[in-house]
């Protein structure tokens, strides 16, 4: 082969001598012309026709690889999104319920207080006991339960008091009552003035807010 400044030189096979004979065969020439090939590059279209085809191919590849990116993401966002709503769910009833123990803690403190308060001062559970007296009928029997410790103040003083009829008051002593305490039993209800009670029911009220 020899170099040419043509774009392509024509190569042709070497005769070829059969066997026998003093001849050549001289070959076909197969060029690119006659394969239909044409080296010459095809000129570029530079019209605003072009330009705006070149364009929007650019942008249906840069959705078309924004569309995909976003498919691949899809899963793992999504299991993202429900561990950070777990998480806030969990956080949410870890703050409730630290809620509920400064609440419970609050109370117990309160339940010491009121103890020792009327423990030193008898004379307060008397007008706990009163004012219980106030809402119940004149004519009704009642069985008053309270501490020992409690029941010989309360009890000298309601005698005293118009309000209270020793006729139709039965007062008990009950141990198993704290300072403070009071139960009033009438035949068609029970007046629970227990601390421990009151409080619970407080602590259930806020538990439920």
């Amino acid at each position: 082969m020899t170099s040419s400044p043509d774009l392509a030189t024509l190569w042709s096979l070497p005769d070829l001598i059969a066997p026998g004979a003093g001849t050549a065969v001289a070959s076909a020439g197969w060029g690119l012309e006659e394969l239909g090939i044409s080296l010459e590059a095809a000129p570029l279209d530079k019209g605003p026709e072009a330009s705006l085809d070149w364009r929007s191919g650019f942008e249906r590849g840069i959705e078309a690889g924004r569309s995909e990116a976003e498919q691949s993401l899809a899963s793992p966002l999504l299991v993202l999104s429900h561990l950070i709503d777990r998480l806030d769910e969990a956080y949410a009833v870890w703050v409730r319920d630290r809620e509920l123990d400064s609440s419970a803690l609050a109370l117990v403190v309160a339940r010491q207080l009121t103890q020792h308060e009327f423990a030193g001062h008898p004379e307060l559970v008397a007008g706990l006991v009163s004012r219980a007296f106030a809402e119940l009928p004149g004519d009704v029997s009642v069985v008053a339960r309270m501490h020992p410790e409690d029941l010989e103040v309360v009890q000298t003083s309601l005698v005293r008091e118009s309000g209270a009829s020793a006729a139709i008051v039965t007062w008990k002593a009950d141990d198993t009552l704290s300072r403070g305490d009071v139960v009033l039993e009438t035949p068609a209800r029970l007046v629970d003035g227990r601390a421990d009670t009151v409080l619970r029911q407080l602590y259930e009220r806020i538990a439920h807010a």
